[in-house]
Parts: structure tokens; sequence; C-alpha cells
């Protein structure tokens, strides 16, 4: 079966998500990480997964627990972080620390339209920080 085959697969059933979590295509395993019901081990292993997108895709889980929200807070990419930072039940200190970033992706997904905004109207985008933020 082709990656596209195995997520139909998946969809019907007929492919395990166990297997699909660890696949190696990237498309499956983002299929994955937004499949309803999936085991809290194989979410905390997709959350650690080398895809950005598969990584958003934990982050948006509706199920996701406090823990992990907070750990994928604190992600590299921007796409993830937005992810979080769009959550409804998202931690009041998540999001005052969230305001502080500095992509527009991330500030818009908080309602930080003004924060945002500016920081499109740049001519080029802040580079990350060198330094990291303290857990």
């Amino acid at each position: 079966m082709d990656w596209f085959e195995r997520i139909t697969a998946l969809r019907e059933g007929r492919l395990p998500a166990a297997d699909a979590a660890f696949d190696d295509a990237e498309p499956v395993r983002w299929e994955c990480a937004r499949t309803p019901g999936l085991d809290a081990r194989l979410v905390r292993s997709l959350a650690r997964d080398p895809s950005a997108s598969v990584r958003a895709a934990v982050a948006a889980r509706s199920d996701l627990d406090a823990r992990l929200a907070e750990d994928l807070s604190w992600d590299d990419s921007p796409l993830v972080r937005a992810a979080i930072a769009g959550r409804a039940d998202l931690d009041e200190g998540i999001r005052a620390r969230l305001r502080a970033d500095m992509d527009e992706r991330v500030l818009a997904a908080l309602g930080e339209w003004d924060r945002a905004l500016l920081i499109q109207s740049m001519p080029e985008r802040p580079k990350p920080s060198k330094k990291k933020w303290f857990r």
C-alpha cells in the first residue's frame, strides 16, 4: 500500500493506529495524530514526532491533557505553538508567555491582532531568539 492507501485504511479501521503512528510517511502519522480516541501513549509518542505538522495535529486534539499542552507550548516550531495558542482551554500562564512570541501565527491564534499585524508589517520577520526560554 502507498501512503494514501494507508491513510484510507486507517480511516476505515483496517490499519491499526499503533502502526500508523510510526509509519515512515509523514501524512500517515499526521492523519493518525488527528484520529479520535487514540491511546494516550500514542498521543505522547506523536507529540515527539520529528514533523511539526504531526506535533501541531496533536496540539489541536480536543482530548489533549494539560501537561502535554504545556510541553508543546515550548515547541521550536511556530506551527505547533500556534496550534496550542488557538486552544479554547489554554492555561492563562501559557497564554501570557505566548503573548511574547514574535511569530504572527502564534499571536493571531491568541487573538493578539495588533501584535500579529505589527510583526507581519515588518519588512523581514524577527529571527527566533537564540536563547531558550526557561521552563
